[in-house]
């Protein structure tokens, strides 16, 4: 397959997701899209991104670990210090009994 009809195919794909899920990955870097999309294929043993629409078509379940692999899944609650030393105080205050919680 030459490079032209595998970006058309990619594109085809992308917009069945969007579709169909709502998801819109059609702005994402193709060279991140490939990669991504390419350990599904291989996963379900698959060649073209078209046989990997026939996959999703079957198993509907085949979406979400798509979107696993598509999406970057960050907590950024444990990263805000702010937010943790709060919680902190709450949940040691439990622990050692006290009825006194206080926030700063």
């Amino acid at each position: 397959m030459n490079v032209a009809d595998n970006t058309r195919e990619l594109q085809c794909l992308l917009e069945k997701v969007y579709d169909e899920r709502g998801f819109d990955f059609r702005e994402y870097r193709e060279s991140t899209l490939t990669r991504r999309i390419s350990w599904r294929l291989r996963a379900r043993g698959v060649q073209t991104y078209a046989d990997y629409s026939r996959v999703l078509d079957k198993d509907p379940g085949e979406y979400e670990r798509l979107f696993d692999d598509l999406t970057i899944n960050v907590n950024s609650f444990f990263r805000d210090e702010v937010s943790f030393h709060a919680l902190e105080a709450v949940v040691l205050g439990c622990a050692r009994g006290s009825t006194n919680r206080q926030i700063d």
